[in-house]
């Protein structure tokens, strides 16, 4: 609206330059004096930036966060150590009862199966 003014549904490059003009003539922002903007700048600064207390490294490493983080870490490797050997095992039977090699059970009868259950 603020651009094409014959409403036409297309915007020309007249059209775009003045659009672009009425909308800096009417957002315009005057820095009269430097002195005050510096101040302004300053005060500004010390709104915006939230001081936050330094924590040391050992609080840290023991906040709740880190801490809850660490242990899911560990519970997941443990169940991929559990459940590897038994996968790996039945991985290689299967390999040997269709007298296929192990790496292409693994990267082609596996994939192709999960594949055809889903369609």
């Amino acid at each position: 609206s603020d651009f094409d003014n014959d409403r036409d549904g297309e915007i020309d490059e007249v059209e775009f330059e003045k659009g672009i003009e009425k909308w800096l003539k009417q957002y315009k922002f005057s820095f009269d004096s430097t002195e005050c903007q510096g101040e302004n700048r300053a005060e500004e600064d010390r709104v915006l930036k939230m001081e936050q207390p330094k924590e040391c490294l050992v609080v840290k490493l023991l906040s709740k966060k880190t801490l809850r983080a660490s242990i899911e870490v560990i519970i997941g490797m443990l169940i991929v150590i559990f459940l590897a050997k038994p996968f790996m095992m039945n991985i290689e039977r299967l390999s040997v009862s269709a007298g296929v090699p192990s790496f292409y059970v693994v990267f082609a009868v596996i994939p192709l199966a999960r594949n055809l259950k889903n369609a």
